[in-house]
């Protein structure tokens, strides 16, 4: 199984403004970006509990298709259908989904603490980073300091016409400089 990161970023690296909205990206929306291949490789997701909140928050539940665990503190009230309140260490996580029989690969979609955490762990196989035609001047960044340094390689690039830009990273093989 392997982590994946496919997130979208403002130019300046963030993925949410201060109060955590993400209506900046809108204007981009009528495009696939690869996402249908992407998701079609997934069968579990992670993300954490304000991720979970604003996800719920604009409409139907998007992920019916797939385990997504939530790493929260706290329960979920009335969750959909194959999400799970994770109350243990990530690493933990890590340990059951790379036991489980599931083909596919798991998703960390969010927030910038949550893809962090797993940072930390080194699990994470690839990044595949949407950097947006959008200065925001602030908010929630992608990378919060503290964040383990990490050298990865660069796997391709790909420019839209509208200004978007996709950069496909992996984690660079050991012992490679």
């Amino acid at each position: 199984m392997c982590f994946r990161v496919y997130i979208a970023m403002s130019l300046d690296g963030y993925i949410a403004t201060s109060d955590g909205g993400v209506d900046w990206l809108d204007p981009f929306l009528d495009e696939d970006y690869g996402y249908g291949q992407f998701i079609s490789e997934i069968s579990h997701a992670v993300m954490g509990r304000v991720t979970y909140d604003h996800v719920r928050s604009v409409g139907e539940w998007p992920y019916p298709d797939f385990g997504v665990h939530v790493l929260t503190s706290g329960q979920l009230d009335d969750a959909p259908e194959h999400v799970v309140a994770w109350n243990e260490a990530p690493l933990e996580l890590v340990r059951r989904l790379e036991a489980s029989d599931s083909d596919g690969d798991c998703w960390l979609i969010g927030g910038g603490r949550t893809i962090g955490a797993f940072e930390e762990l080194d699990v994470i196989d690839e990044y595949e980073i949407f950097v947006m035609p959008v200065i925001l001047g602030g908010g929630v960044p992608l990378f919060a300091a503290p964040y383990p340094p990490r050298t990865l390689q660069l796997l391709s690039v790909k420019a839209w016409d509208n200004g978007v830009v996709r950069l496909l990273y992996v984690r660079q093989a050991d012992g490679a400089e």
